[in-house]
């Protein structure tokens, strides 16, 4: 399953579909060279870039775009330097090493495309870092979490070969800003280079979360089934309070009940979950299943007539992505109604399995070294050079 080179990952930055503004990209006046369909054109940043139904329609100081180009499945983005690019509705610039690439993704319902980062992983991995960890966190902390996120990378790039893309530049997947500035991150990927979690001959998709409020998940429960999770290593550490003082080690929202139910209930109903879905309105949430380490895996609900329905705290998250400030920090949560809102009170950020950045950003600062993180976030697996 090793790759025995260093491998390209394929991250998605945007998509787009047939009547979206045009996408940004390229720095003012910065060249790009646009290669598609056999043939290319030279072009000024900023470039607008949409799709219809001709091809693609590309606008700004440049062209024209050949027809070859136009009708291309995919446009190859070349540039001297790093592309500059402001990514969806975040607004802010980021550069990207690689290279960048237009791909269509239409289909019979609609004409769309995405925006596709390919870049070698160790050029990747400190835009990771940056992304995931604070600033002035012990160098052992980012170390960690190069291994970490090497290895679950890695194990995207095997099992996605067949698609598009292998990440997002999300926490959906591991977030990721392009271009890293932060010395620490940066070191910190040429200390580790080419090493991932390995048990048993087995690379170790190497999950991690914010804060796992003092009790871990374990991978099949937290992230899912598929049987590269059963194993040792993400079956959850000994307990622990090393992220304690994390601002998000417990937390309590105020939310919309109203909005909470309707959420519940059109999830539910787009599952066929009809005893989820007949829920008049929710009173209460607690805990009613736990796993061998004492966190919480399943809610019951229950609304003000007293009738029930249980959902998997994997799920309660998923549920309530759409609510106006977010779902809940974690499924590790319970709940009681005051008036027109729901009180939460919870525990942790993230799905909980795997490294706990906030606890190891703790071990770091007591002195504990990249391995006895790893080890005790990993228990049972072993680091391995995968390539120089």
């Amino acid at each position: 399953m090793l790759p025995e080179h260093e491998p390209l990952i394929r991250v998605r930055l945007d998509g787009a579909v047939e009547g979206d503004a045009p996408m940004l990209i390229g720095g003012g006046g910065q060249p790009i060279t646009i290669e598609g369909g056999g043939a290319s054109s030279a072009w000024d940043g900023p470039i607008e870039v949409s799709r219809d139904a001709s091809g693609w329609v590309i606008g700004g100081r440049g062209g024209p775009l050949p027809p070859a180009s136009i009708r291309a499945s995919t446009l190859h983005l070349k540039a001297a330097m790093p592309v500059l690019c402001p990514v969806g509705d975040r607004g802010e610039e980021r550069s990207y090493p690689g290279t960048l690439e237009l791909m269509s993704t239409d289909d019979e319902v609609a004409v769309s495309f995405v925006l596709i980062n390919e870049v070698p992983m160790e050029e990747y991995l400190p835009g990771v870092l940056q992304a995931e960890l604070f600033a002035g966190w012990p160098a052992a902390t980012y170390e960690a979490q190069a291994v970490a996120a090497r290895s679950f990378a890695t194990m995207q790039q095997h099992h996605r070969a067949s698609r598009l893309w292998d990440v997002t530049d999300t926490p959906a997947t591991q977030a990721y800003m392009g271009m890293a500035t932060d010395r620490t991150a940066i070191e910190a990927v040429r200390q580790t280079t080419g090493e991932v979690l390995m048990y048993d001959d087995q690379l170790v998709p190497g999950y991690f979360s914010s804060c796992c409020g003092g009790l871990p998940a374990t991978a099949v429960q937290a992230v899912g089934p598929n049987p590269i999770n059963n194993t040792p290593p993400l079956a959850g550490h000994a307990a622990a309070i090393h992220c304690a003082e994390a601002p998000v080690y417990s937390w309590r929202r105020e939310v919309d009940a109203v909005k909470v139910h309707r959420a519940l209930q059109a999830w539910a109903h787009d599952r066929g979950l009809q005893d989820l879905a007949a829920l008049s309105g929710i009173e209460h949430i607690h805990p009613v299943d736990h796993n061998d380490h004492g966190r919480p895996v399943r809610l019951r609900l229950i609304d003000r007539g007293g009738r029930e329905a249980q959902l998997d705290c994997v799920d309660i998250t998923s549920a309530l992505m759409d609510l106006p400030h977010g779902p809940p920090m974690s499924g590790w949560f319970s709940a009681h109604r005051q008036g027109g809102v729901l009180v939460l009170e919870g525990r942790g950020f993230g799905h909980g399995a795997g490294l706990c950045q906030y606890g190891a950003a703790a071990m770091g600062k007591a002195g504990a070294s990249t391995q006895e993180i790893l080890a005790f976030y990993y228990p049972g697996a072993t680091t391995q050079r995968a390539w120089d």
